[in-house]
């Protein structure tokens, strides 16, 4: 008899979007039984609150001078956010055995070795850089030709590493 809503990305909408999003939620806060779960980077909606609500002009009472003042990001997520969960970066120590679970097929034994200690510790930078590496060494072992005998897996895995770290 819960209600629970997932919103994940949050941060990855545009400003506003992710506004609209944060101010319909303020609607159910005080409902009883429901509750969200919002994945989101805190720096970059609070940019986009700040961003929005940049200058709201304070008038009382018929003043017409130009006071302004701003919304503090941070402070208006404390007012939704009831229950801040901050995930932590996979630890280097935990990251080769990360990689490792990302395939059950690696093609080489030492390619995970090279993703764990080259990407650095953002875990969806990482798989998204295997899944790269497993795609080029599964298209170049399907080609006619037998590239996967020219190609070496090792210094696949690497340029594929050091494209993502350095992509310019």
């Amino acid at each position: 008899k819960r209600l629970v809503v997932f919103v994940d990305d949050l941060d990855r909408c545009l400003p506003e979007k992710a506004i609209e999003v944060l101010e319909a939620i303020k609607l159910f806060l005080d409902a009883e039984n429901c509750i969200f779960v919002l994945g989101l980077d805190q720096e970059v909606i609070a940019r986009g609150i700040e961003m929005k609500y940049k200058e709201l002009g304070a008038r009382q009472d018929g003043d017409t001078s130009q006071q302004k003042f701003t919304i503090e990001g941070v402070r208006y997520l404390e007012k939704i956010i009831q229950l801040p969960f901050i995930i932590p970066p996979v630890e280097q120590t935990d990251m080769g055995d990360f990689v490792h679970g990302l395939s059950a097929d690696w093609p080489h034994e030492d390619c995970p070795k090279i993703f764990a200690e080259g990407l650095g510790d953002n875990p969806r930078q990482i798989k998204r850089t295997v899944n790269t590496f497993l795609m080029l060494w599964k298209l170049a072992d399907k080609r006619k030709e037998k590239l996967h005998d020219r190609v070496k897996l090792i210094r696949l895995a690497k340029v594929v590493a050091i494209q993502t770290v350095y992509p310019d």
